[in-house]
């Protein structure tokens, strides 16, 4: 007898996970829940230790007619469902299907369209008998959310084989409907004394299990102990059970849930950010440590960051830098650091700050503000004699007496630094504006086509262009869309704006792609037959081109015109040339080929 009951306790101290926080052994003693939809388990199915052989029957019973199915769950998946039917004050027994022998601890789903009972029992079958524990299954509301915890004593993690001594598993049964992974704290005291903590994590639709004394190794040979569960995360049912050492018998450890007990809110033990002031842009260090979350982000910080940590970001202006803690719960706890930061002094930006000049030529600006404490200094001075003023809020620039660039910077002393803006001036020598260069790229476009003309000039001061309306720098660039041909007028304006010049430029715009029509093609010839081929098709002859993509043995081919080409057979027959007739527009480029083979 002891050793049947031995086999029992080594499989169902490995494999047993009793779900419900009860202390009955027998079907028959159990006060089990009702409703349509009940939970379940663990079960298992398969071999133990020493050969012991164990199964799991899972019974529901009803008092009205009822129909139903039992569904089973490993490692978060739904990989068997059995069907049953019952009468009014009917029951019924399945025994745990064939695929999930040897897949380890399981729960189980009863769902019916009545009101029923159910329970499972996990035994091993012995010449002496039967020896097993039977565990009733419960609704979804009695498995425990985060904030909530469940305590009991009796807890045993002993070696001794003395009369009463065992060792005890402690495990959590995950809900398959959990959003999140369940993870359990674990606590064991001696007499109130604390011996440690440790956490279990299971996944959805999976059973988490480990033996006290090696979660808690402190536990280790101390018997009568307290235990304190706590889920952290997820939604589950924890559970304790007691294996005897001498007769290996279980026996649930007695468990008291109490209801959101505490907080799953994460603590932020530390933010410190350095420096917390100083001059824009300025990059500030942050570091941090936490408790009990498992993520943070931080303002201005993209992405999530880890528990504990460090980074750096640079801040352009006085802000608050918020470290937001999550824990696995979802809940969430947040502390702010104020970061002081001084903006740079106002540059003293010039209105206008360039322009081209004739020698001697004077230009009257502003600036943004007045002008005391501005210093003015020539980066550049090309221009013999050039000068730059400064009264109130107003400058005057004065252009020297050769031709050349000048550069001028005005800067401001801040209270965090320097700042400074430049004014550019190009003094040209009175003559005629002359453009240098007129172009559109693309040069051909495709409708609706996207284009930018840019040009270059030489002596001029100003340009302007019939695409715009506002008048543009000697050297530039103007972007546009058109929807047909176009042909736009640049007109450059000397240094007294009295000489001009103008240039005109085309852009074509197409509407299609066009292909190219052959007069004659895929043809048999006669070895040095002379063959002509005649393109039409297209509206702009220009863009017609050709490449020879196969030509043999002598065979000869040559354009005539735009429009017309001659083909000269080889002396080989069998021979197959090739000639791919192209036109290219705005849309693209497309080809004909030309195919000739030597009889």
């Amino acid at each position: 007898m002891r050793k049947c009951r031995l086999l029992l306790g080594i499989a169902l101290a490995v494999l047993l996970t009793p779900a419900f926080l009860a202390t009955a052994r027998q079907p028959e003693s159990l006060a089990a829940a009702q409703g349509t939809e009940l939970w379940g388990g663990p079960g298992a199915k398969g071999v133990g230790n020493a050969g012991a052989r164990f199964d799991t029957s899972v019974t529901v019973s009803s008092v009205a007619a009822a129909t139903g199915t039992v569904e089973y769950f490993v490692g978060g998946s739904l990989v068997a469902t059995q069907s049953f039917t019952l009468p009014a004050r009917g029951a019924t027994t399945l025994t745990a299907p064939a695929v999930l022998t040897g897949a380890g601890a399981f729960l189980y789903r009863v769902k019916a369209d009545s009101p029923v009972n159910a329970w499972s029992e996990t035994y091993n079958d012995t010449a002496a008998g039967r020896f097993s524990v039977s565990t009733p299954a419960f609704t979804a509301s009695d498995f425990l959310n985060p904030g909530d915890e469940a305590s009991g004593g009796g807890a045993d993690a002993s070696t001794s084989t003395g009369a009463g001594r065992g060792r005890t598993n402690v495990g959590i049964l995950c809900n398959p409907n959990s959003a999140q992974a369940c993870r359990l704290e674990i606590t064991a005291y001696d007499g109130g004394v604390l011996l440690g903590t440790a956490s279990i994590e299971a996944t959805p639709g999976s059973v988490g299990q480990r033996a006290l004394s090696e979660l808690i190794s402190a536990s280790s040979g101390h018997s009568g102990l307290a235990l304190r569960l706590r889920l952290l995360a997820g939604s589950g049912q924890p559970y304790a059970i007691k294996n005897d050492n001498l007769t290996s018998d279980g026996a649930f450890v007695p468990l008291q849930v109490n209801r959101s007990a505490f907080s799953t809110a994460p603590s932020i033990a530390t933010f410190i950010v350095t420096p917390d002031s100083g001059c824009a842009p300025l990059t500030v260090s942050l570091s941090w440590t936490t408790a009990g979350a498992s993520r943070v982000t931080i303002s201005g910080v993209s992405g999530n960051l880890p528990p504990n940590g460090s980074t750096t970001v640079t801040i352009n202006a006085t802000t608050d830098l918020v470290l937001t803690a999550f824990s696995d719960s979802g809940d969430s706890a947040s502390v702010p650091r104020k970061v002081s930061v001084t903006p740079a002094a106002h540059a003293p930006v010039p209105s206008p700050n360039s322009g081209t000049f004739a020698l001697g030529g004077t230009l009257t600006g502003t600036l943004p503000f007045q002008s005391t404490g501005v210093k003015v200094e020539f980066v550049q001075q090309q221009s013999a004699g050039s000068t730059f003023e400064l009264r109130e809020a107003y400058f005057t620039y004065k252009a020297g007496s050769t031709a050349g660039t000048d550069i001028v910077k005005l800067s401001v002393q801040g209270t965090c630094g320097e700042v400074s803006a430049l004014f550019t001036a190009i003094v040209l020598q009175a003559g005629a504006p002359l453009i240098t260069s007129f172009e559109s790229n693309p040069a051909i476009g495709c409708r609706p086509a996207n284009i930018i003309l840019s040009w270059t000039t030489e002596n001029a001061s100003q340009v302007e262009l019939s695409a715009s309306e506002v008048t543009l720098s000697p050297n530039g660039s103007y972007g546009l869309t058109i929807d047909a041909t176009s042909t736009f007028k640049l007109t450059a304006y000397g240094i007294n704006t009295s000489q001009r010049t103008s240039v005109t430029l085309t852009v074509p715009v197409d509407e299609r792609l066009q292909y190219p029509i052959l007069s004659t093609s895929g043809i048999f010839v006669a070895p040095g037959e002379v063959v002509e081929i005649v393109v039409t098709g297209v509206d702009d002859i220009n863009r017609i081109g050709y490449y020879i993509t196969n030509l043999q043995n002598g065979a000869i081919f040559q354009p005539l015109s735009k429009t017309r080409f001659r083909y000269t057979a080889g002396s080989v027959p069998g021979n197959t040339d090739t000639i791919r007739i192209t036109y290219t527009n705005g849309c693209g480029t497309t080809y004909s080929e030309f195919r000739a083979t030597v009889r």
